[in-house]
């Protein structure tokens, strides 16, 4: 069996392990929800159990089987008991309610991007590898050889970013999450990160450190916004630690932008819809239902959007690029940009939008600025820096909340 297939299964029988500590957690709750979810819980691991067994033993397949836990998973985020609402909102009821939003995040996330290894560290070529016994049996112990062999390939050269990548990977998989984060450590040190290995990283931390997003896993989700504003996972991420920390118009708006995002028939639509119908119930029982804190509101009031088109004579050399920048700066202060866009593998013409979202500095925002610059480059390396051989746009003038910009890339940076 190929070695993408095999990954695929190891990430849906790794899931519901990971969403257990997650789901169950309960800081200071009482004991009737104690009572409820215990044997709630035991219901869903021993259904979890029943569709292991009958894949192995041949009477589910691979797909099959991840189809039902996938289910699974969907239907204990909708039935986990919650506390009743209150016209003031509990630590314990936050607690509990932010552990499934990232549970539930896990859910949406893992089993539709089976293949999260390949995707973060581009190695194809290792999918011809065999780790399979037969058909949806996994080996773990080739498993465990293939940690093994990634450990003496980055013992042999420690610069070996790819392989540190798939060591962080696998060893999450396995469950060697404190490996896993020396290993992500590790690729940070070498290379640039994207949106997903950061909040791969952030949600692997937040598990060893019993859930709790605050901290570095919540700094890691905020750059990996700004890298890419619209990466489902660090969005489904970012919206559980929002709500961990009390911050419930922030959250909703995570988790609606993440509903909005997600196919029509994907099975956990109903479950995110249920999350964020008791998000707004705890918003309406506080009084805050339209009141959202700090830059929250004004984002989407002051954000600019527009579309972005590329010059015909210039589109055989936009195919070659790897990252499109949009940037907005102050007319009149410092060129430091007030908000990035940053998308990787860009499809142009394009829709754009930037708001304080996507801030470099809390304390520099876009909203605050009178009058502001917009530009586009297309860069070949992915670098933040402008380089020779960019596309880059003429800049327009715009202000906070303008809607129907139009940015052409038609120039190349010059040595």
């Amino acid at each position: 069996m190929l070695l993408w297939t095999i990954v695929g299964c190891l990430t849906v029988v790794a899931l519901l392990p990971v969403l257990w500590p997650l789901l169950a957690r309960r800081v200071a709750a009482s004991d009737q929800i104690n009572a409820e979810s215990d044997p709630l819980v035991a219901v869903y691991r021993d259904r979890r159990r029943e569709i292991e067994r009958e894949r192995d033993a041949g009477r589910l397949s691979a797909d099959e089987a991840s189809a039902a836990i996938d289910e699974l998973v969907a239907q204990m985020a909708r039935e986990l008991p919650e506390q009743a609402a209150a016209t003031t909102i509990s630590q314990p009821a936050r607690s509990t309610l932010a552990a499934r939003i990232a549970a539930l995040a896990i859910a949406i996330i893992v089993p539709s991007l089976s293949f999260l290894v390949y995707q973060t560290v581009g190695a194809p070529e290792l999918a011809t590898g065999e780790m399979a016994l037969g058909d949806g049996e996994i080996d773990e112990h080739k498993l465990d050889q293939m940690i093994a062999d990634l450990e003496r390939r980055v013992r042999g050269n420690a610069d070996d970013t790819e392989a540190w990548m798939m060591l962080a990977g696998a060893r999450k998989f396995r469950g060697r999450l404190a490996e896993a984060n020396e290993a992500f450590e590790e690729v940070l040190r070498r290379t640039a990160p994207n949106a997903r290995l950061l909040a791969e990283f952030a949600e692997s931390l937040a598990i060893t450190r019993d859930g709790r997003f605050d901290g570095r896993p919540m700094a890691l989700l905020e750059q990996a916004l700004r890298l890419d504003p619209d990466d489902p996972k660090a969005v489904a991420l970012m919206g559980a630690a929002q709500f961990q920390a009390g911050n419930l118009q922030a959250a909703r708006v995570h988790l609606k932008r993440l509903l909005d995002s997600m196919p029509a028939e994907q099975p956990q639509r109903d479950a995110l819809r249920d999350v964020l119908a008791r998000i707004d119930a705890q918003l309406e029982a506080s009084g805050s239902r339209d009141s959202a804190p700090g830059a929250t509101a004004a984002a989407p009031s002051e954000a600019v959007t527009g579309e972005i088109a590329i010059d015909p004579q210039l589109a055989a050399q936009a195919s070659s690029a790897r990252t499109l920048f949009v940037t907005a700066r102050s007319a009149t202060g410092p060129r430091v940009p007030l908000a990035v866009l940053r998308v990787d593998n860009p499809s142009l013409p394009r829709v754009f939008r930037l708001d304080d979202s996507l801030a470099m500095d809390t304390a520099r925002r876009l909203s605050s600025a009178d009058q502001l610059i917009i530009e586009v480059r297309l860069s070949r390396s992915g670098n933040a820096l402008r380089e020779p051989g960019d596309l880059i746009s003429e800049p327009v003038a715009a202000r906070p909340g303008q809607s129907g910009l139009k940015l052409r890339i038609d120039r190349v940076v010059q040595p």
